[in-house]
Parts: C-alpha cells; structure tokens; sequence
C-alpha cells in the first residue's frame, strides 16, 4: 500500500532528464524521494508492506519511476553487514568477512561502502530479487547502504557532542543504532522490532553493553517517531535526555514541510549524500 504520496506543486515530469531519484529499498518498503535542478525536493512517496512481501508492481504501476533522471542513487536497509577497518580490508575477501555472520548464498551480491570518517570498509548484502530488479531499471544507479549514508549525515551532529552519545533511526518495522564517542564510532546495528517495548529493550540493551549510563549519555532520535507515540514515551521514562537529530540540509516545499524534519531522515540523507 502507498503510505506516503507528497508531490509539490513545482514538480514537472517534462523536466526529470534534470532531476535527480534517490530510492531506499527497506526490509518492508520502498520509497523514493525526487530533487529538482535547484535541489528542491519535488516528490516523495513511500511504498509499505505489512507483512513484509511486495503486494505491488511498483516498477510498472508508478508514472514517476518511468522517467529518465539524471542522477539516480539507491540505499539498501535490508540483510546482513558487517565493518572491517580499512587497513585490514581486502576486496576480495568480502564475502569471507560476511560469511563469519552466515552462510552466503551468492557472493555476486555481496557489495562494500568506503565510510572513510571512520576508516572502515562496510560490506553487505542485498537480495538477488532487489539488485535485479535495480539493475534492470536503473543499471547505472549510484548503490550504497543506508547505514553508510546515515552515518555520513549523522558526523556533523556527532562533531557537535562532548562525549558518549547514541543516535537512532526508527523505520516501520526495524530500528538502526548507532553509540558514538565523540565522532568515534562505537557501536553500529540493526534490530527488527514489532512493538515499543522491543524498542526500549534494544536500545536500552545498547546502553549496558558500552556501559553507558542512560541518566548521562543522550538519546537522539530520527525516522517514523512522533512525540505522542509509544516509542517516544518509553523511552522518556527511562532515558533522561532524549531529543531529535537536527535538521537536514534539504530544501523541502510546504507539503513536505507539514511533516516533522526528522520524520524522513533517512531520504534526506540518502538526497543529500
């Protein structure tokens, strides 16, 4: 089902040859986000499936997505990662580093991301059906995962810290938690969730396995969370400085703007990566 549709009023699809798609392929959804010449953002839309499984030809049943871009980037959220310091990294050996977490299946699907603020290599897998469906589409489409991309939007606001801190990213049915030092990165992964207590317990569970103290270290939160929810609540009671990642550097039009800054954090990070 379509969960979000927002299409600003100077969107024209005459001119997509000059704008740009940025595309997050998630555990339980697919969404994209459209920046016109000047980089305003001009469209988003959201594609969610309950259950998990695609219920819609989101390829041939979306008039946006038969356009040519000019530029076209796409984030993957979904399958197992893994990070290994850049000076132990070998390309070849990629599917060696994954395959201590599983068995891999293809190592034709098996891909890495330079996070050079941290000095590590990510690598990580995206499913045949995902990377095919991609390449038939978008063959030339820039390819990252979304951890690399939020890591590189969260080190402005990490560089801005004094000290330990978590910042999390809260998607329909996974949570991404990252624990950092300063700008160093302490800690990073990824949790399915079907309720706010299971949010509260990983994150919390975070917290004890750095040894961090939840009275001291703040708690900064983006992604599909609002203030009255029962995630945010929870977590007031039991962390004492919980608050929003900042605001993204995207021009976002007055539908967009409806929405809280933070509520598609990830999107923006991938538009502006």
């Amino acid at each position: 089902m379509i969960n979000f549709d927002i299409t600003e009023y100077n969107f024209s699809k005459k001119d997509t040859d000059q704008y740009e798609l940025s595309i997050l392929h998630g555990v339980d959804s697919f969404a994209y986000m459209i920046k016109d010449n000047s980089a305003n953002v001009v469209a988003l839309r959201e594609y969610y499936w309950p259950e998990g499984k695609q219920s819609l030809p989101v390829w041939s049943g979306d008039d946006k997505l038969q356009s040519h871009y000019r530029r076209v980037k796409i984030a993957f959220s979904k399958g197992k990662f893994c990070m290994v310091p850049q000076r132990l990294f070998q390309e070849t050996e990629k599917a060696t580093y994954l395959g201590h977490l599983s068995p891999i299946k293809n190592s034709n699907n098996i891909f890495s991301d330079n996070v050079s603020q941290h000095q590590a290599e990510l690598i990580y897998e995206v499913e045949a059906p995902a990377l095919e469906s991609i390449e038939r589409h978008f063959p030339q489409a820039q390819k990252k995962n979304l951890h690399t991309v939020l890591l590189e939007a969260m080190r402005p606001h990490a560089s801005s810290q004094t000290s330990y801190h978590l910042a999390v990213h809260i998607g329909q049915k996974q949570i991404m938690i990252y624990a950092f030092d300063r700008t160093n990165l302490m800690l990073a992964n990824a949790y399915a969730y079907r309720s706010a207590q299971d949010c509260l317990y990983y994150i919390l569970l975070v917290y004890e396995q750095l040894g961090l103290k939840t009275e001291i270290s703040p708690l900064f939160l983006a992604g599909r969370i609002l203030e009255d929810s029962d995630i945010y609540r929870l977590l007031m009671r039991y962390v004492r400085k919980v608050s929003f990642l900042p605001e993204l550097a995207i021009k976002r039009g007055p539908q967009l703007q409806r929405q809280p800054a933070y509520f598609f954090y990830d999107l923006y990070a991938l538009g502006i990566s």
